[in-house]
């Protein structure tokens, strides 16, 4: 839903996309540093970058170290291409490319607080502000009230990462200090595939001795 034409909607769309598609909690997007984003060739499990991506095109070489990460369990994740591109999009703009030239750590993410000049970057992004920006998204979409924070992004993330690989690659990513907080996604991915064959063939479909 941002408006891509406008610096607001640049920088709302990159952190909404670094939540929902790499799995980033709302501090963890606050404490992001331009640094932190790397390329990364090759990775110890092949299957780790295609757990983000949506297909093969939608892989990138790109990937993110969350430093900052609950209990202090820094990760690295990968990115897929419309992470990429809406960081890109986002960085080219002034109010960005301000930021970057006051600190050598800039922030991947700063306050607009000016409506006539957008241009003119503000301080870093609260953890809170960047709840805000995601409830300002939910609501305007109708999304119901329960869901509208962002750690329901951070779900989704989770329950992607579930249906495409396995529970290692779910806790490694999500950086869930216990596995078993990693497992009810996977049953979660689970509960909908049997949901989906219960829809299509009928309840008990596969009941008679097929296992």
């Amino acid at each position: 839903m941002p408006d891509r034409s406008t610096t607001r909607g640049k920088r709302d769309l990159a952190l909404l996309e670094l939540m929902a598609r790499a799995g980033l909690r709302r501090a963890e997007v606050a404490a992001a540093r331009w640094e932190h984003l790397l390329q990364v060739e090759r990775w110890p499990n092949g299957q780790t970058r295609s757990a983000v991506a949506s297909g093969p095109a939608d892989e990138t070489s790109w990937a993110i170290r969350v430093e900052h990460s609950k209990r202090g369990h820094s990760r690295t994740v990968p990115l897929a291409a419309s992470v990429v591109r809406a960081l890109e999009d986002w960085r080219r703009t002034g109010a960005a490319r301000s930021a970057e030239r006051l600190t050598a750590t800039p922030p991947m993410f700063v306050s607009l607080p000016h409506a006539r000049a957008p241009e003119a970057g503000g301080e870093p992004l609260s953890a809170a502000a960047v709840g805000d920006v995601a409830a300002r998204y939910a609501t305007a979409a109708g999304v119901p009230a329960d869901r509208r924070t962002a750690h329901a992004l951070r779900h989704t993330f989770c329950t992607a990462v579930a249906a495409r690989s396995n529970l290692e690659i779910v806790s490694r990513l999500a950086g869930h200090a216990d596995v078993r907080t990693s497992a009810r996604y996977v049953d979660v991915t689970d509960a909908r595939a049997r949901n989906a064959i219960s829809d299509t063939f009928g309840a008990g479909a596969f009941d008679d001795g097929w296992g």
